[in-house]
């Protein structure tokens, strides 16, 4: 058996194995511990937020992409407690990426952003196979580490350290579960949650240096040498970039120089993704990419 094919089949087995003590006493165990006072910095979000989506949220009014989950009645209950229209809608709903809209609306948005945190522990601040799963856990950690502020910054002591303990803990599990993934296409985003999770908890290089062994070796593989993505998906590259800058980032606000690696694959992502943006400022969509507005292209390419 090839070696690659070796590889791929341990890290299913491990990943199995795994899967069998999440949840468990055990796992408790493990992703516990001690738990900062605070967070050493926030993350840099390369998106702006959307005033006009935060304004909709504040009014109960969930959408990604064409499905919309309405909330907007006085008895309407937080998202976590209703289905939600598909997987893909709870997918976003669990990745926090929206909190860049609520920051763009101020104090409504920021004490919209706490209740919903505050719910979220609440409903599923216990591993859950749905809400923990790496692709989802990784967006979150990036969108907690880059919007958090309102959250762990909170007056009230013993609700800010729940947050923080709950950070905490989502960040162990995810060191746990991130080396056995088996999907290719989300080993970048979770080695990047690590990398700026390591910072934002720790500022210590033995977690962030081991992080940083993890995400130069899902750079080799799933950017390819012309900077397209290994899914050969323009919003692949927006997102890997993204989630690169908040990297170098994390670096700089630690004192510490980016390597040439992570260098060279920002500077090939950004050109191909402008080489996929169109005339009217979009991003091209095809390979089952989604829709990547303007102003966040903007953002990613400043």
């Amino acid at each position: 058996m090839e070696p690659g094919r070796v590889t791929s089949l341990l890290s299913k087995l491990r990943g199995a194995a795994l899967e069998e003590m999440f949840g468990t006493p055990m796992h408790a165990a493990f992703i516990g511990g001690p738990t900062p006072d605070k967070l050493a910095f926030y993350a840099r979000d390369p998106l702006s937020g959307d005033s006009a989506r935060g304004e909709a949220l504040l009014d109960g009014n969930w959408r990604f992409g064409p499905e919309r989950l309405d909330l907007s009645s006085p008895r309407a209950n937080d998202p976590w407690t209703v289905s939600a229209p598909s997987r893909r809608f709870a997918r976003a709903l669990h990745g926090f990426s929206w909190l860049r809209d609520l920051s763009a609306v101020g104090a409504p948005g920021a004490a919209a952003s706490r209740r919903l945190v505050d719910s979220w522990i609440e409903s599923y601040g216990r591993y859950n196979q749905f809400a923990w799963r790496v692709p989802v856990l990784a967006e979150r950690l990036l969108s907690w580490a880059r919007r958090g502020q309102p959250v762990f910054e909170d007056e009230d002591a013993n609700w800010r350290s729940r947050a923080l303990e709950s950070f905490v803990k989502q960040f162990r599990h995810l060191a746990l579960a991130a080396p056995g993934i088996a999907e290719p296409g989300n080993r970048l985003r979770a080695a990047a949650a690590l990398v700026v999770g390591a910072a934002v908890i720790y500022e210590e290089r033995r977690r962030i240096d081991a992080a940083m062994d993890l995400l130069e070796r899902s750079v080799e593989t799933q950017i390819l040498p012309d900077g397209g993505h290994i899914s050969r998906r323009p919003d692949a590259i927006a997102e890997a970039l993204s989630d690169l800058i908040s990297v170098e980032d994390a670096l700089i606000k630690i004192g510490a120089t980016s390597p040439p690696w992570l260098r060279s694959g920002m500077d090939r992502l950004g050109q191909m993704l402008r080489f996929f943006t169109l005339g009217d400022d979009h991003l091209a969509t095809f390979h089952g990419g989604g829709r990547t507005e303007p102003v966040a292209l903007q953002g990613i390419l400043a």
